[in-house]
């Protein structure tokens, strides 16, 4: 009878210390996805900051050159004879390499750009936002978990902590988009 008392106390034991063992693996294990986590919103942020000033600088660059051409063809077309050859050669030069028509402007890319530009923009935000939800989403979990009894009497003896949510609003950490002026 000691024997099986010995053997039932023993395998109690087994299973408790099994069940720690589970519940501390699941805490380590929630706080590397929410580590992990913090590692993809940061690398996020720092794609929006790449992003965006590389985009800007693409738009500003073709935006001038755009406007260049056309005040060079409008300086051009203004003021000549058409009887004036030399004139007319002249502006043949300036002229030369684009495809236009008479009376046509060569297409503009900026418009294009512009709206590439803001699509990203969205991309990008909507992906901050994403990761943002994703981080407050494994926080609960985590939180709700080491809240749990009998777990929470575990992570107290491990000196667990909860989770930081990602507030937004008034005060709150929240790192802010660059600027854009083009």
């Amino acid at each position: 009878m000691i024997i099986e008392t010995l053997i039932v106390l023993l395998v109690i034991l087994i299973l408790n210390i099994g069940f720690i063992i589970g519940v501390y693996n699941t805490i380590v294990t929630g706080k590397n996805d929410y580590e992990g986590q913090i590692n993809d919103l940061k690398a996020e942020y720092q794609r929006r900051v790449d992003l965006f000033m590389n985009l800007v600088e693409s738009v500003k660059s073709h935006v001038k050159f755009e406007k260049s051409t056309l005040t060079d063809i409008t300086k051009a077309r203004s003021g000549i004879n058409p009887l004036d050859t030399k004139k007319v050669k002249k502006l043949d030069s300036v002229f030369a390499g684009m495809k236009i028509q008479l009376e046509a402007y060569p297409e503009l890319k900026s418009n294009k750009l512009y709206k590439e530009l803001m699509s990203n923009i969205t991309l990008t935000e909507d992906r901050i936002n994403s990761a943002r939800g994703e981080m407050n989403n494994i926080a609960e979990d985590f939180n709700t978990y080491i809240g749990k009894f009998p777990v929470n009497i575990i992570a107290k003896l491990f000196n667990t902590k909860r989770l930081k949510y990602i507030k937004l609003g008034a005060g709150s950490a929240k790192i802010d988009a660059p600027k854009i002026a083009i």
